[in-house]
């Protein structure tokens, strides 16, 4: 689409409006379609984009939300890999812990620390009795 490349290239969003306008409203049309589809999967996929319709073009107005996944398809890359060479787990417990780990090394790489350190801070700070570090800065009351 020439309004996603223009954007990636100039980072200009105002340009780009004005071009998804005519896609947005025909998305819109075939999602009302879709809603009332005899096909249950369309039915089905068309009422939960409708759900969602704000979500869809956040990208152009917020500044700082991306107008694809592909952050989000790299950074869930090697934890699918993991999962296929080792085929998972046996329990559901292994499966928690797993999950977990895959998010917390994650979260620490992508905020650029040492993922040995902070699960030897968070092994520490349990093993004394305290929090773990936060994986996430909480919002600060107002």
């Amino acid at each position: 689409m020439r309004a996603h490349r223009r954007f990636t290239v100039h980072g200009d969003r105002a340009a780009m409006q004005p071009e998804l306008r005519p896609v947005w409203s025909r998305l819109v049309d075939l999602l009302a379609r879709g809603a009332d589809d005899p096909n249950e999967p369309v039915r089905g996929i068309s009422r939960h984009l409708i759900d969602r319709a704000e979500a869809l073009l956040l990208f152009a107005d917020v500044p700082g939300v991306s107008p694809t996944n592909n952050a989000t398809e790299r950074a869930v890359r090697k934890p699918v890999l993991w999962r296929r060479g080792c085929h998972g787990s046996q329990s559901e417990r292994g499966l928690r812990f797993a999950e977990r780990m895959l998010t917390v090394t994650a979260t620490i790489r992508r905020r650029g620390e040492n993922v040995f350190d902070y699960l030897v801070a968070a092994t520490e700070a349990v093993a004394r009795n305290r929090s773990p570090p936060a994986l996430v800065a909480l919002p600060t009351a107002r």
